[in-house]
């Protein structure tokens, strides 16, 4: 047998939570870069970077404005101890369950993960210098990446890493879906700015300007968002991805289906953005459109996390501390 039979459930859990921190510690990353390059700039559209923040207090990155001022919200944002959903609390969180399931990471892997923590050590709450805090973001991104890349070449095609992607996609999934229905509920859907860092966010701003050669404009970028299932970071792909991963799964562990993912896909690969051209009741009805598309991608986004939910009461329920994960 060249698989290994019998996986502990806390080993199985914390590779889910790694791949879920990873893929965490990489969007929250990508979006505070945003929202500092372009305060750090005096962005000359404001709508973009009011668009920006806005997201990030919906998605609890960004503590709100009672809070403090902008800049200090940021900074809490990024390296606060006391901001629960601070990029610094997650990189901990992401260090925690990698050092859990160390015999389980490539040395190459390892090393990555050496280095971000060192990084991260070398950063000071009280730093200020939003150009240096930039720069870190940077090489943090590029960090996270190759955290990927191990990930997806070096670890063995087991039930364990089956579970890494699991928890990655369940998060890409989540934060895509919960983004642009952020977005679409925004005064920002027809700012060229604003789509040009709802790209940058997706991870796809060379995609779209290899395609189209012209200025982000709403109907191509959904299209690349959302519907684009060869794009790695659009929600249908991730949806896609994490419906063949259970399926994959339910063959060893006999897992009933995710139906309410499968008719989700179902609607998502079938909305038309022709809906959004020459609407026949004008702006009100392109507002209707929109309001339900994201409605759509907030239903996607709970139906993910209710599969994690799913997946944590079939696996992750430790009985005592023998019990473990059984492949058939």
């Amino acid at each position: 047998m060249r698989s290994d039979p019998f996986l502990p459930s806390r080993v199985v859990e914390n590779l889910f939570w790694f791949g879920r921190y990873s893929s965490r510690c990489e969007d929250g990353a990508r979006l505070l870069r945003i929202m500092l390059a372009r305060y750090v700039d005096d962005d000359d559209d404001p709508q973009a970077l009011q668009t920006a923040l806005a997201l990030g207090e919906s998605l609890g990155l960004l503590p709100e404005e009672e809070s403090g001022e902008l800049e200090q919200r940021l900074l809490q944002a990024l390296l606060g101890v006391d901001w629960p959903a601070s990029l610094k609390a997650n990189l901990q969180r992401l260090q925690w369950t990698a050092g859990s399931v160390r015999g389980k990471l490539s040395q190459g892997n390892w090393q990555v993960l050496l280095e971000l923590q060192r990084e991260a050590q070398r950063l000071d709450a009280e730093v200020e210098d939003f150009g240096e805090l930039l720069d870190y973001l940077d090489g943090l991104l590029i960090s996270l990446a190759a955290l990927s890349g191990f990930a997806l070449d070096d670890m063995t095609r087991d039930d364990g890493w089956r579970f890494l992607l699991l928890g990655r996609s369940i998060e890409r999934l989540h934060f895509m879906a919960e983004s642009i229905a952020g977005f679409l509920r925004s005064d920002a859907v027809a700012d060229a700015s604003a789509l040009g860092w709802l790209l940058e966010l997706g991870n796809s701003s060379i995609t779209y300007r290899t395609r189209y050669l012209a200025s982000a404009q709403l109907i191509p970028v959904l299209d690349l968002l959302l519907l684009d299932a060869q794009n790695p970071h659009a929600v249908l792909f991730q949806l896609r991805t994490l419906l063949r991963s259970l399926k994959r799964l339910g063959e060893h562990f006999e897992l009933p289906v995710e139906v309410p993912l499968l008719q989700l896909e179902r609607q998502l690969s079938g909305f038309s953005l022709a809906s959004l051209e020459n609407p026949l009741f004008g702006p009100s009805s392109v507002t209707a459109v929109l309001e339900g598309l994201a409605e759509l991608l907030e239903r996607i986004a709970q139906a993910g996390e209710d599969a994690s939910e799913h997946l944590g009461l079939r696996f992750f329920v430790h009985v005592d501390p023998s019990q473990g994960t059984q492949s058939t």
